[in-house]
């Protein structure tokens, strides 16, 4: 007993049981042999009475702690000061289950929160049991509402029967009012940490992206390098020693060095073409002159499939962006060519305000074959487009061709 003051929750508790209990044998051995008129009493109704107690006693007292440890405004004010002290945000919905759970005597609570993609489960309580069945009888689903907005729902399974008392729904009522600005933070918090796990995928993608782009440069300036090394650079120094020896028996033999000049001739002409064609690898001359378009056209003038070329925009985009353009667009022409199998190829260029789009359709055999024998072309156009600020989707049906689009940022810029 508490001194000085009312006695305690727990000895409360005790004697309500004992109440309890003495009722039980009152009304059954005494009331029982009354009604049966037994003078002395009798084992049966006494035994009767013990399985009474038996079967009854634990939800007696459970109801009985439940409503003289706290009140129910006690359970309010304590949900109140635990929402309103220091609570890590990753606390929040657990322990809004817990108190809610206990305040009201239900078998399980469950927080969720609501955004645009829906709901998503944040805290249960006992963590346990079974999740509830918002169909199951004794089930109510509560909205969490802040200024007006829907942040999350509270769903609390009673059970069948258990019902609260207006008491008991009036706590519920300012709990839930209380849960608003809580949840508002707890939703506020997993939003943002989707959206920096979103980043860092991001990041890591695009840093897989550069690291492609970088090998794909040293790649290609490896090859560069051998090809002028293997190609142009013998037909220049083939062509640096006719003209030396052209010098040396011009003044003996002139007959001799006119013949060595119309050779020389033939190697600067050879020089020529094997230069022109490393340059189409490299960067084409009309690309910077007429756009990409005219460069699209140019490079696919002697391709063994027939190559259309629809243009539609009215300016030019910035070079880095025609560049990206230009040789996605070549890439998606050839895997059409190589792997696909088509007889026709269709590639149209467009714009918008602000961008630059472009696409590459086929009538191959479709994404299915192609992606399995070009994806190494296919992850080059998307580095290049991707590098360049822009985004690229490749679509298809197996029989039915293949569709590359691309959309790149491009403002426009003075021709020329």
């Amino acid at each position: 007993m508490e001194l000085g003051g009312s006695p305690g929750p727990r000895l409360l508790e005790l004697a309500g049981t004992a109440v309890f209990v003495g009722a039980v044998y009152v009304l059954v051995v005494l009331g029982g042999g009354a009604l049966l008129r037994i003078e002395r009493p009798d084992t049966s109704l006494a035994i009767l009475a013990t399985a009474i107690v038996a079967v009854t006693l634990e939800p007696v007292q459970r109801s009985l702690r439940r409503r003289l440890e706290t009140s129910p405004y006690d359970r309010l004010a304590a949900f109140g000061a635990e929402m309103a002290g220091a609570v890590a945000t990753e606390q929040v919905a657990p322990r809004m289950a817990r108190l809610l759970a206990e305040a009201t005597g239900a078998r399980r609570v469950e927080v969720w929160l609501v955004d645009d993609d829906g709901e998503a489960p944040a805290a249960a309580w006992p963590v346990d049991a079974d999740p509830v069945d918002r169909s199951a009888p004794g089930v109510r689903v509560h909205d969490v509402v802040d200024a007006g907005e829907l942040l999350g729902r509270i769903v609390r399974d009673q059970g069948a029967g258990g019902g609260l008392s207006p008491v008991e729904q009036r706590l519920v009522t300012d709990l839930i009012s209380e849960a608003g600005l809580a949840v508002r933070s707890v939703g506020l918090t997993a939003r943002l940490r989707r959206r920096i796990e979103e980043s860092r995928e991001r990041t890591e993608q695009l840093r897989a992206s550069r690291q492609r782009v970088v090998a794909a440069a040293d790649i290609a300036r490896t090859r560069i390098e051998r090809d002028i090394h293997d190609g142009a650079q013998q037909h220049l120094v083939a062509l640096a020693v006719r003209l030396r020896l052209a010098r040396t028996v011009a003044g003996r033999d002139p007959r001799r060095a006119a013949e060595l000049i119309a050779q020389t001739q033939d190697a600067a002409s050879a020089a020529l073409v094997t230069l022109g064609e490393l340059s189409q690898g490299i960067h084409p001359r009309v690309l910077a002159e007429s756009g990409v378009a005219a460069a699209v056209r140019a490079a696919t003038a002697t391709s063994p499939t027939p190559v259309h070329v629809t243009d539609t925009t009215t300016r030019r985009a910035p070079a880095d962006v025609e560049v990206a353009a230009y040789f996605s667009c070549l890439e998606a022409v050839q895997n059409a060519v190589k792997h696909a199998h088509a007889t026709t190829v269709s590639v149209a260029l467009a714009e918008t305000a602000h961008e630059l789009t472009f696409s590459v359709d086929d009538d191959g055999c479709g994404f299915a074959v192609t992606r399995a024998a070009a994806g190494s072309g296919l992850e080059h156009m998307r580095d290049r487009v991707e590098t360049a600020g822009g985004s690229l989707t490749v679509t298809g049906v197996p029989g039915g061709g293949t569709r590359v689009t691309g959309r790149l940022p491009a403002p426009s810029r003075a021709p020329g």
